[in-house]
């Protein structure tokens, strides 16, 4: 079947034909004719086999199993995949001068193409598998693949197979475990059981809540001395402050002679009042001091001090 350049062919008449020719017309760069592309695209039926209504029968019994299951998941997906791929501007990097001199063309044939792998190579069948589907999309090289080879079936003996192994396996273990158990108690009879051992034993489950009782204490305490030592670190820290602050002032007094007053004699003496006077009592007499250090200005008892 003819396809001419920039007219879409039905798709009835081109799946009837069984194959599609494309004539597109190609131009030299200076715009002169430079002959046809002819590309032609066959579509080739494969046939069913003799014995497909038998398989088809014995397999639609057949459940799916997980195997079976994730095959077609990922079939499927990798079908989608294929179909999305198949995308115009891949088909026009592939074919650029085609794109470029015949773009309807090119846009025909992908769009007839496109179509074709859609509606003819996945086809609606009646689904052999038990999973609430009772249509379900398959493509048919991959049903044929199914029914051929009879992979469903194949797939759910190596499921059951393997789940079989499993199953022993834990049997093996378990019967494992009870003959140790077994062979443990046989050879600690229970006369040769001491009253020791018998209290021991009985005392076991209470002494592992009280070793779990002082882990949860020792973990109270640890936060608690966790708590205590960010207390001690923030008042440490506030103690130097009111050390620093102490030092500035005693300086600015001695700058004035005040350290000459009776109960100020000395510096040494002023630092060492500081040291044994409580904190808040500190943080007191500074917050006092302060207004009057700003204005310059300090009162001592009746009179005061301009500086």
């Amino acid at each position: 079947m003819d396809a001419v350049a920039g007219v879409p062919l039905p798709l009835e008449e081109v799946l009837c034909a069984g194959f599609l020719d494309a004539w597109i017309p190609m131009q030299r760069a200076d715009g002169g004719s430079a002959g046809e592309l002819h590309l032609t695209f066959k579509f080739v039926d494969q046939g069913v086999p003799a014995n497909i209504d038998e398989q088809q029968s014995e397999m639609a019994v057949e459940p799916e199993g997980p195997r079976a299951t994730k095959l077609r998941q990922t079939f499927e997906k990798s079908l989608s995949k294929t179909i999305k791929n198949i995308s115009y501007e891949k088909l026009a990097q592939s074919f650029p001068h085609i794109a470029n001199d015949s773009p309807e063309s090119l846009q025909s044939a992908h769009q007839q193409v496109t179509t074709f792998l859609q509606q003819s190579v996945q086809v609606p069948i009646q689904s052999h598998l038990t999973h609430d589907m009772p249509l379900h999309q398959h493509p048919e090289e991959f049903q044929n693949l199914l029914e051929t080879k009879n992979l469903i079936r194949k797939l759910n003996e190596l499921d059951m197979l393997i789940d079989a192994a499993r199953k022993n396996k834990q049997a093996r273990l378990g019967k494992l475990v009870r003959n140790r158990i077994s062979a443990h108690f046989s050879a600690t009879h229970s006369a040769d059981i001491t009253p020791d051992i018998a209290i021991r034993a009985r005392t076991v489950p209470i002494k592992q809540q009280e070793f779990q009782r002082l882990q949860d204490e020792l973990a109270r305490v640890r936060q608690e001395n966790k708590t205590l030592m960010s207390e001690l670190v923030a008042k440490k820290t506030r103690l130097d402050l009111v050390k620093t602050t102490v030092r500035e002032i005693s300086n600015e007094l001695s700058q004035v002679g005040l350290l000459s007053f009776p109960l100020y004699r000395t510096r040494k003496q002023a630092v060492e009042i500081s040291r044994r006077m409580p904190i808040d009592d500190m943080q007191h007499l500074i917050d006092e001091m302060v207004p009057s250090l700003q204005r310059g200005q300090w009162g001592f008892g009746e009179g005061s001090v301009v500086r």
